[in-house]
């Protein structure tokens, strides 16, 4: 992607970090046309309805689904040419199909050394493995689990 002027982008999945980076995004000049979230879990700070008036403030169109593959919204990135996708904290898994639709994928931030680490709770897992570090991860998404070619990966010593 290297020399490449990427401007829209869809925003996927739920938490205060994605939230955030999303209003950084927008500040650093993207064209967020998308926001697909889903239910919050018990622990998230940022809700369903921030996600949507953030959407509404962005003048983004706004999914709140359990089927992120479903072809509704697979027209919505079609015809918003969204050239790339920005996952963080998702719980739903991309089809073949709907990551092609994106012209340069789809990049997931991870909270866990993969491929070692995949699925959720990573950060738990390698404290309770007595890892020295915890990793953070960011990778293009394919349609199996927390699974594609790593970008960049960033360690964070565990202390007490």
């Amino acid at each position: 992607m290297k020399n490449t002027k990427i401007k829209n982008l869809a925003i996927i999945g739920r938490t205060k970090t994605l939230y955030q980076t999303t209003k950084i995004l927008k500040e650093k000049g993207f064209n967020i046309k998308i926001i697909i979230t889903s239910l919050p879990s018990d622990y998230d700070s940022i809700t369903t309805n921030n996600f949507k008036n953030l959407a509404k403030k962005l003048n983004a169109k706004f999914f709140l689904t359990k089927n992120i593959n479903d072809r509704k919204i697979q027209h919505q990135i079609k015809i918003a040419n969204i050239e790339l996708g920005i996952s963080v904290n998702n719980p739903l898994l991309l089809s073949k199909k709907t990551l092609s639709m994106f012209k340069f994928g789809v990049l997931n931030l991870h909270a866990g050394d993969l491929p070692r680490y995949r699925g959720n709770a990573t950060a738990n897992w390698a404290i309770l493995n007595d890892e020295k570090k915890i990793v953070l991860t960011v990778h293009k998404m394919d349609q199996e689990l927390d699974s594609g070619d790593i970008v960049i990966q960033e360690n964070f010593l565990i202390n007490k």
